[in-house]
């Protein structure tokens, strides 16, 4: 036996006799003075309703419905207008180096930053640099060990599932073209282990039918051949030597993974 209809309110005022039962008891909750008023606020609430949506862009690789969305939360136009008018952002007597603050303002463009955010990341990377000292080398042989103790850290937390990780990550820097003096401007702004997961998150979102990027299969990760082939170019390549008998962590990360690539095959 199926419920009763609901009834109109009996004690509704004469412009509201004949509306549905459940506008009926509406009107009455809202105690309209009259027509001109409910149309009023119905007006309003509309309005209101329809302002400020962000529409959700189709999928990860919807560069318009993303730069839409990040464009509505504050990201600007191009990515030198970060620090435009920004000198409160830096202390006083301090100036940044050029390709780094070039560096950084793309990653975080890429990224779909808004403008405050970018200052805050950049303000606390001057200011925690500052705190460890004016000596550089005292500076980067810190940033180096807590680099360092991030990734193997971030290793151990993922165990099997780190090297997929880094593969996610990889195909983001990729995906962005971003340098290694980008990665690396990003890494001194928010941590190394930080970077790893927000551009492998972001690369994951790609899924595996991306494109081919510089003869990579869709995974991201070279076939065992490219690897060895990488593995032999980075041999005969004095300014990569150099950079990786110094122990420059990047070059120590790629001919790590190269080798457990090329292992596999």
């Amino acid at each position: 036996m199926g419920q009763a209809a609901p009834e109109t309110p009996a004690n509704l005022p004469e412009w509201a006799n004949g509306v549905a039962p459940e506008v009926g008891a509406w009107l009455l909750n809202k105690k309209f003075a009259d027509p001109q008023a409910a149309l009023t606020s119905s007006y309003h609430l509309e309005r209101m309703l329809g302002q400020d949506k962000i529409p959700l862009p189709k999928d990860a690789s919807d560069k318009a419905g993303w730069d839409a969305v990040w464009a509505k939360l504050g990201r600007p136009e191009k990515p030198e207008a970060y620090f435009e008018g920004a000198a409160d952002v830096w202390p006083e007597g301090f100036t940044p180096d050029p390709k780094l603050l070039e560096g950084f303002q793309k990653v975080a463009h890429d990224l779909g930053l808004n403008t405050t955010q970018a200052r805050a990341l950049a303000k606390w990377q001057i200011e925690a640099a500052s705190a460890q000292g004016a000596d550089p080398a005292a500076t980067e042989a810190a940033f180096e060990a807590q680099s360092t103790a991030e990734y193997e850290a971030l290793r151990r937390e993922q165990g099997p599932k780190f090297d997929a990780l880094v593969a996610d990550f990889q195909r983001a820097g990729r995906f962005v073209d971003a340098t290694h003096a980008e990665i690396d401007a990003m890494e001194r702004a928010i941590g190394t282990k930080r970077t790893i997961e927000l551009l492998a998150k972001l690369g994951g979102a790609f899924g595996k039918e991306m494109p081919f990027v510089d003869g990579k299969t869709p995974g991201g990760i070279p076939t065992p051949e490219q690897a060895r082939a990488r593995i032999k170019e980075l041999g005969s390549d004095t300014a990569w030597r150099s950079r990786y008998t110094s122990g420059d962590l990047a070059a120590r990360r790629e001919m790590e993974d190269l080798q457990k690539i090329a292992a596999a095959g």
